[in-house]
């Protein structure tokens, strides 16, 4: 469980990713990065607060069960899917960076958790207005992760094109096909409010 501080720590830098990523991403080169302590303190509570925020607003629309399934189902996809993208990233920096898991850690969590948060709370909205305009929101995670490539690897200016259009690719798709394939698998119907 996150302290008061570590809550406000963690918001504050992705206030900070958004606001002003090229000295965030500065800061967050030079601290160490383990993987667990990452997912356990950062992510996992992030993507839990976002389903839980996913879970209220899908009241408006739906029953309480599937609000309830549509929740669990953005948890499990975007805990999941970030997962596999931050195996993916990692195995294309293998070879190319010398602190590749921990590069791939920090550049697919920070962006994702900016996408994810947008993407899920337009899911939830539904396809109204606020839902479009969360989602268009959304793709702001590619300035984040643009300059957190720029400011975290020591790659060719070719090597950085290919890791950053691989990584917002994969940060995009990948959790939002496994979405789409939970929902279908559980029977939770699509919102197209």
């Amino acid at each position: 469980m996150m302290n008061k501080k570590e809550l406000n720590f963690w918001f504050n830098r992705i206030i900070r990713l958004l606001l002003h990523p090229s000295q965030e991403w500065d800061k967050i080169r030079e601290e160490p990065t383990e993987k667990n302590t990452l997912f356990r303190k950062f992510f996992i509570p992030f993507c839990v607060t976002v389903a839980v925020a996913v879970w209220f607003i899908s009241l408006l629309w739906l029953n309480f069960f599937y609000a309830l399934g549509y929740a669990l189902i953005h948890l499990a996809s975007n805990l999941l899917g970030t997962y596999v993208v931050v195996l993916l990233i990692s195995e294309y920096l293998n070879g190319k960076s010398l602190d590749a898991e921990n590069t791939a850690l920090n550049l697919t969590v920070f962006s994702a958790a900016i996408f994810l948060f947008f993407h899920s709370l337009s899911g939830a909205f539904g396809n109204n207005f606020m839902g479009q305009l969360t989602d268009l929101l959304s793709l702001i995670f590619l300035r984040t992760l643009y300059t957190g490539i720029y400011a975290t690897t020591e790659l060719t200016t070719n090597q950085k094109t290919n890791l950053f259009i691989i990584t917002s690719l994969a940060i995009i798709f990948i959790p939002v096909i496994l979405h789409k394939l939970l929902m279908i698998l559980f029977h939770i119907p699509a919102l197209n409010v």
